[in-house]
C-alpha cells in the first residue's frame, strides 16, 4: 500500500501575493491540485497534504478538498472514486523534514511505502510516480542533469563511486567543488515505511537556516545500509514554481504536447493551441489550430477539434467531431459520434451518441438522447431570471431549425418540433409540436408603401 505526502507549506511572498503559494494557478488550475491528480493517478491508499492555517482556511483549498468527496442525502461523507484527502497543520515552517514528521502520525498502519511530493513542483508526471512505486530500493529519488550548474539554486546529488546516492546537500551549504555537480534534486522520493521511521526522526536542523532538511535523510538512509537508488528525470519535470515569472516561464505546453505526441494525437499547429495542464487526449485524435483547452478536460480516441474551439470541465467521448468555433464548459459530456458544430455553446449538458447539433445554437442545463438533430437557431432558454431549469429531449427527436425551448421541458421519443416553434409545454413521444403565428399575406401593404412611388 502506498501514502502520497504533499508538502505544501509556504506563504508564497516571492509571489508578492498574500495567497498561498501552492493556491496559485498554471493555466487554469492551482498548482497544488495538479500534484494532487497526479498522486491521485496511481491509486494511493492515502493522500496527506502537510500545510499551513492560512493553506487550509483558504476557500479556494477548501474547494480542492471538497471535490474529493460525496455527499449523501444524510449530508454524511462518503469517499468516492477518489482517495480522500488528509490534512495535517504544520504550525511552525521548521522544513521540510519537520513537516514529513507531522504527516509520519497519521500514515495509515497498512502502508508500506511512501511517495513525498512537493505542491509547487506541479509538472510531475504519471509515468514518475508509476517508476516510483514500483522500486525495490528502500529510498528512490527523482533527480535532473542541469547544463550550467554553477549558477543553479538546486540542491545537488552527490554519488559514491558506484553511482550510488549517498547525500544531497543544499545549494547554500554546497562546497567549491561540489558546486560543479550536474545531477540535481527534484524533491520528489519514495521510501520505505521501514527507512522513513529508521531514520526521519534522526534529521538534524545544524546548518545555517537551523532547519529540517528531509534531503538529510539520504545520507542517514546510506550509512546505515539501506538501499537507496535514483531515476533521472526532464528538467521540465522537475519544474519548480517560486515566483510569478515562473508562472509565465513553465514549460507547460512544451510537456503536454511532446507527451500528446507520443500518444498519437495529431496536432495540426501545436504552437497554437493552448492545453491546460491536466489536458488528456487520447490517441487517434486531431486537434486543429487555435484551440483552447481549459481545465478539466478530457478527449476520447479518434475525436476530432476543429479550430476557434474552447473548451473547459467537460467530457468529449470517441469518435465525435468538435467545431469549428464551439464552446463547451461547466461538466458537459458529449457522448460518442456526436457533433456539435459552428458556434454552438453547450452548457452543463449532456449530448447522447449520435446527435448532432450543427449550426448557431445554445444548449444549456440540457439532456439529449441519442440520435437527436437539433436545427439551426435552436435555443434552450434554460433561465427564468431566478433559477435554471433542465430540458430532457429524447432519443431520435428532431428539433427545427429557430426554436425556442422554455426549460423545463421534456421533448419525448421520435417526436418532433416544427421549426420556428417556441415550445412551453411538454411534447409526448411520437408527436409534431408547432407553435407559430399564422402567416398572413397582405398585397394592399406593399402597394400603399412602395409601388405607388
Amino acid at each position: 500500500m502506498i501514502a502520497v505526502i504533499i508538502l505544501a507549506g509556504g506563504r508564497g511572498t516571492r509571489m508578492k501575493s498574500s495567497v498561498p503559494k501552492v493556491l496559485h494557478k498554471l493555466t487554469g488550475q492551482t498548482l497544488i491540485e495538479s500534484v494532487i491528480k497526479a498522486a491521485q493517478s496511481i491509486m494511493p491508499k492515502q493522500v496527506i497534504v502537510v500545510g499551513s492555517e492560512c493553506l487550509f482556511t483558504n476557500n479556494e483549498w477548501i474547494n480542492i478538498r471538497n471535490r474529493y468527496y460525496a455527499k449523501t442525502n444524510d449530508d454524511s461523507i462518503n469517499v468516492v472514486t477518489k482517495t480522500p484527502i488528509t490534512e495535517v497543520l504544520q504550525s511552525d515552517p521548521l522544513g521540510t523534514a519537520h513537516a514529513v514528521q507531522a504527516a509520519f502520525a497519521v500514515i495509515q498502519q497498512e502502508v508500506n511505502q511512501v511517495i513525498i511530493l512537493h505542491a509547487d513542483v506541479p509538472l510531475i508526471q504519471t509515468r514518475t510516480l508509476r517508476e516510483l512505486s514500483i522500486s525495490k530500493c528502500d529510498l528512490t529519488l527523482a533527480s535532473t542533469q542541469i547544463i550550467n550548474p554553477s549558477s543553479s539554486s538546486y540542491g545537488r546529488v552527490i554519488l559514491d563511486d558506484d553511482g550510488i546516492p549517498l547525500a544531497i546537500r543544499e545549494a547554500k551549504e554546497l562546497t567549491e567543488k561540489q558546486k560543479g555537480v550536474d545531477i540535481v534534486n527534484a524533491a520528489i522520493y519514495s521510501i520505505s515505511r521501514k527507512c522513513l521511521k529508521a531514520c526521519l526522526f534522526d534529521i538534524q536542523n545544524d546548518n545555517t537556516a537551523k532547519e529540517f532538511y528531509f534531503t538529510d535523510i539520504v545520507n542517514i538512509a546510506y550509512s546505515r545500509g539501506f538501499s537507496i537508488s535514483h531515476i533521472k528525470i526532464s528538467q521540465d519535470e522537475a519544474f519548480g514554481i517560486n515566483t510569478q515569472d515562473d508562472l509565465i516561464n513553465a514549460p507547460v505546453q512544451r510537456i503536454l504536447k511532446e507527451k500528446m505526441t507520443t500518444n498519437g494525437v495529431i496536432m495540426q499547429d501545436p504552437s497554437s493551441i493552448v492545453f491546460s495542464i491536466d489536458t488528456q487526449i487520447e490517441s487517434g485524435s486531431t486537434i486543429s489550430a487555435f484551440n483552447v483547452f481549459g481545465p478539466n478536460v478530457n478527449i476520447g480516441a479518434n475525436v476530432v477539434v476543429h479550430a476557434f474551439c474552447v473548451l473547459s470541465d467537460c467530457t468529449i467521448s470517441d469518435w465525435s467531431e468538435i467545431g469549428p468555433f464551439a464552446h463547451i464548459h461547466k461538466e458537459s459530456v458529449i457522448c460518442s459520434n456526436a457533433m456539435i458544430g459552428n458556434f454552438v455553446e453547450v452548457k452543463k449538458s449532456t449530448i447522447g451518441e449520435q446527435t448532432k447539433a450543427k449550426h448557431l445554437s445554445y444548449l444549456g442545463d440540457a439532456a439529449l438522447g441519442k440520435k437527436v438533430n437539433i436545427g439551426a437557431g435552436t435555443v434552450v432558454c434554460n433561465y427564468d431570471g431566478f433559477r435554471k431549469h433542465q430540458t430532457i429531449i429524447r432519443d431520435n427527436a428532431s428539433i427545427g431549425a429557430n426554436s425556442s425551448l422554455v426549460a423545463p421541458l421534456d421533448i419525448g421519443s421520435n417526436a418532433f418540433v416544427g421549426a420556428g416553434s417556441t415550445i412551453t409545454m411538454d411534447v409526448p413521444d411520437e408527436t409534431l409540436a408547432l407553435s407559430r403565428s399564422k402567416q398572413i399575406h397582405n398585397l394592399e401593404w406593399v402597394r400603399k408603401k412602395c409601388l405607388k412611388k
